[in-house]
């Protein structure tokens, strides 16, 4: 949900792919890397990783429970 309104809210079009990076507290960044292929179908994500710091044309920091996650996303093509 987070990453599809960050899809929108970066002005891209339903059908772009994107290239998305993130960091994570351990706990989350397990649980990301866990679900990220259905993570990638979910949102046109030709890539889908770790990075020690997001960027992209959109990056914004989220609270899920008590962790803390950073993720850019960015236009591919």
């Amino acid at each position: 949900n987070r990453i599809q309104n960050l899809r929108k809210s970066a002005g891209f079009n339903v059908v772009d792919r994107i290239s998305i990076g993130y960091t994570a507290s351990d706990e989350l960044a397990e649980a990301l890397l866990r679900h990220g292929e259905w993570i990638r179908n979910e949102t046109l994500a030709s890539e889908f990783e770790t990075t020690g710091s997001p960027d992209g044309e959109r990056v914004e920091q989220f609270e899920i429970g008590s962790e803390r996650v950073t993720i850019g996303v960015s236009r591919v093509g």
